[in-house]
Order: structure tokens, then sequence, then C-alpha cells
């Protein structure tokens, strides 16, 4: 029997079904003690589920006596605009070429 995680996987606040939250593996770093808690999304019947995406929702740091949560932020915004950023300056880049090209 391992106690490294002994808290159940238990439904999230959103009552998906296909999702559980848990606490990952624990790292020591100097006095704190870092934990992670992961956010699992099942796909498949109940005979045959498995995990499709595991991804860290927060971070616990126990210090001593303190215990503090912080949530990870989520990237795909970032990554979105970041794309559309790009997308535009591609555009207007290749249209001064263009016309650079055109008017030689």
């Amino acid at each position: 029997m391992s106690i490294d995680n002994p808290l159940q996987p238990q439904a999230t606040l959103s009552q998906d079904k296909n999702t559980l939250s848990f606490f990952g593996k624990s790292y020591q770093v100097g006095d704190k003690t870092l934990v992670p808690l992961l956010s699992t999304r099942l796909e498949g019947d109940k005979a045959g589920a498995s995990a499709s995406s595991v991804k860290p929702v927060a971070i616990v740091r126990i210090e001593g006596t303190n215990v503090s949560i912080r949530t990870v932020p989520n990237r795909l915004p970032i990554v979105l605009v970041s794309l559309i950023l790009g997308g535009w300056n591609a555009y207007w880049l290749l249209k001064m070429v263009r016309a650079w090209l055109r008017d030689r």
C-alpha cells in the first residue's frame, strides 16, 4: 500500500463526471514541500476509461505550518494572441515586400 497519494480522486467543482482532480508526487525544495494539484480528463466507457489529458491546476506550497495555493495560469489565450499577432505581422510584411517589388 502506497501512502504517496493518500487522497482519492474527486470530481471537480464543475461536477463534470469525466474530470478527476488529484495530488501529484510531492517535491522537497529546501524546507518547503511543493505538491501539484492535477486535473485529468477521462475518455471512454466505464470499463475501458483512459486518461486523455493531465494538466496542472495549482501548486500547494507547504512551509512549516504555512500552506499556500497558487493556481497555474492557462497558456491558451497567450498562444492564441501570439498566433494572431504573428499572422498580422506576416500579412503586412508580405504586403510591403509585394509593393516594393512592384515599384522596382
